[in-house]
Parts: C-alpha cells; sequence; structure tokens
C-alpha cells in the first residue's frame, strides 16, 4: 500500500496541485506555494533515511532511500513552473513531471 501511494498517489496528486496553483497564480506566488512541500521533503529525509516498503528478514526486504523524495518534488515543481494554455501542452507537462518523479523514485529504490 505504501509504495503505491509513494510511487503512484502522491505525484499525480502534486503535479495536479501544482499545476492548478501555477494555472491560477503568478510565478511567485507559486513558488511561495511550493516551499512548504520542498521542506517537507527535506524533513522527510532529514528525519529518516530509508522508507521500508516490507522486511521478512535480512535477505527479504525492500525500501525507498528517501533523498529521492525531495529530487521528486523538485522535478514536479520545476517542469509544472511555466504556465502552459494548450491543453495538450498541459498533459504533456505532466506526463513529464511523472516520468521525472518516477525516475527519481525508481533510481533510490532498493531490494535486499
Amino acid at each position: 500500500m505504501l509504495k503505491a501511494v509513494v510511487y503512484l498517489v502522491a505525484p499525480i496528486m502534486l503535479i495536479a496541485l501544482f499545476l492548478y496553483v501555477r494555472r491560477r497564480s503568478h510565478f511567485t506566488k507559486y513558488l511561495l506555494f511550493v516551499l512548504p512541500f520542498l521542506v517537507a521533503a527535506l524533513s522527510v529525509w532529514l528525519l529518516a533515511d530509508d522508507l521500508v516498503f516490507h522486511r521478512y528478514g535480512p535477505k527479504d526486504a525492500e525500501g525507498l532511500r528517501t533523498w529521492a523524495i525531495i529530487a521528486a518534488v523538485g522535478a514536479i515543481a520545476l517542469v509544472c513552473a511555466p504556465r502552459m494554455t494548450n491543453r495538450y501542452a498541459v498533459c504533456g507537462q505532466a506526463v513529464v513531471a511523472f516520468l521525472f518523479a518516477d525516475i527519481w523514485v525508481l533510481g533510490a529504490t532498493w531490494i535486499a
């Protein structure tokens, strides 16, 4: 369940929220809106070394290094920063943001 939230739900929700805020507000207001999300990702990294999805022994475990959460949120914020007016461009922007976030998260996944 936690794995689905990290890989799918959280990036999709952040992308939708960031694109909505960026479409409705100026760039400085968007940056001020994104800042608490980056601070929250930084605090997750500082407070926890790894997120462990499951652990059934020393040779059967899976998790995620938490530094990737900062990179994923930052990638989503950067890709969503330009304001697009064409709906196809906005869809492409959302897909690119999702791919960048998942590349960061999948790159930091570990299996023992």
